[in-house]
């Protein structure tokens, strides 16, 4: 698995949604927010699957 590939994913979703908060820049919905988060969450998850 390409856990640097996946790291990476992560650790920038993660970054632009607390960029975005700190500059007071609002998602239309919290939702957005959550669903950005699941969505790189979900991507990794399946990388780490697919090489088990």
């Amino acid at each position: 698995m390409d856990y640097k590939k996946a790291y990476f994913i992560l650790f920038n979703t993660i970054t632009d949604v607390i960029e975005i908060m700190e500059n007071g820049l609002i998602f239309p919905n919290i939702d957005d927010a959550i669903n950005k988060l699941k969505s790189s969450q979900q991507i990794t998850e399946e990388m780490y699957i697919e090489n088990l």
